[in-house]
């Protein structure tokens, strides 16, 4: 087996983020850099915090890029010397490790989580960037593989994020929920306008006008106050059909989730491989998410849940009425668990993590 190092300068904690702890913690790497901002939640055996910086348009964050780098690429050299391979989880973390390539032997595997606008730039010289610098280029869909070839990316190799199931048992549904039952239907992520919790709102509104009894949760840290607030305004009209949770602990988000009916994902943007529905399937929930991204990778229509236009509450609360009224909890949470069981289980990804970051599959 191959010495292997990860780096994540990340400086939140997301779905990506969360698959770099799983695939450091999986395959036993225990040689791990991550950001300062973000080590205390990470907190993988063995990791070292440093403080990393991006340049921006401004004098004074270019000096203090300047201040910081090159004793931050000194450091990571001590720290990835014996390295045969560096797993780095973000394009911040190329940067750092352009110059620490002339010094060192490793080869360079670069998860992309997200992808690059097709612009003149990315398709000259981010592209050029990444292919000089990685022996592979991994993605977690077919939508993001198109999308970075389409740009002139190279050496790409396609795997599916994979996650632990959670370990307490899933909420069942046994007679479907009844006539005085409330329908919970939750959506999880940051709070801003690409995630569509503004849409979510209207469609449980639409809901409560054909008088579905239905209860609306959110659950994420703020990333845009002002959308925030306006959503909570909006959100005060309807009684307390919406409950807004915040950002809560990965576990207590989880078991909030399993307490959940439907599971919906409203993203306006071009989602990769959203982690919150591979987590609904593996609890056996029915889903519900947009056309666009990764996400139809995720839900097959009338199997495990359905696809709808982003920007579409109606949509969106049809979709919801087809799974209450036609009792379809456990025909679709079944069918979903199946596909999570197949294409989504951690230990499906983790083996092919395996083979391709110890040189045995090519990109």
């Amino acid at each position: 087996m191959k010495v292997i190092a990860a780096l994540s300068t990340s400086d939140k904690i997301g779905g990506a983020e969360l698959i770099f702890k799983m695939t450091c913690t999986a395959l036993g790497i225990t040689n791990v850099v991550v950001n300062n901002v973000a080590f205390n939640k990470i907190s993988i055996k063995g990791s070292v915090g440093m403080e990393f910086s991006l340049i921006n348009r401004n004098v004074y964050s270019i000096i203090n890029f300047l201040f910081r780098y090159i004793p931050t690429v000194k450091l990571l050299l001590k720290q990835f010397h014996n390295a045969d391979v560096v797993y780095v989880n973000d394009f911040r973390g190329l940067f750092y490790l352009f110059f620490l390539k002339p010094f060192s032997k490793a080869r360079i595997y670069y998860h992309c989580h997200s992808t690059f606008r097709n612009t003149l730039f990315n398709r000259t010289i981010i592209s050029a960037f990444i292919n000089h610098l990685c022996a592979v280029v991994i993605v977690p869909s077919d939508y993001l593989k198109n999308d970075l070839d389409f740009i002139g990316i190279r050496k790409i190799s396609k795997v599916y994020n994979g996650i632990k199931r959670p370990s307490f048992k899933e909420k069942t549904f046994i007679d479907g929920i009844g006539n005085n039952s409330i329908c919970r239907i939750g959506i999880f992520g940051a709070i801003n306008d690409q995630k569509g919790q503004d849409v979510f709102v209207s469609a449980i509104e639409e809901l409560l006008t054909r008088e579905f009894l239905v209860e609306g949760h959110i659950v994420g840290y703020t990333l845009d106050e002002q959308y925030a607030a306006d959503l909570k305004r909006k959100a005060g009209q309807m009684s307390k059909s919406i409950v807004f949770h915040g950002e809560l602990p990965h576990i207590e988000a989880l078991e909030l989730l399993n307490e959940m009916d439907i599971i919906v994902c409203a993203s306006k943007y071009r989602e990769t491989l959203p982690t919150v529905l591979l987590e609904a399937m593996s609890l056996q929930k029915p889903v519900i998410g947009t056309n666009i991204g990764g996400i139809p990778e995720i839900i097959a229509p009338e199997e495990n849940g359905l696809l709808v236009h982003p920007e579409n509450k109606i949509e969106l609360a049809n979709s919801a009425e087809k799974i209450i009224k036609g009792n379809l909890f456990n025909t679709y949470g079944l069918s979903g668990f199946l596909k999570f069981q197949k294409e989504f289980s951690l230990d499906s990804y983790i083996n092919k993590m395996k083979i391709l970051l110890d040189g045995k599959e090519k990109a």
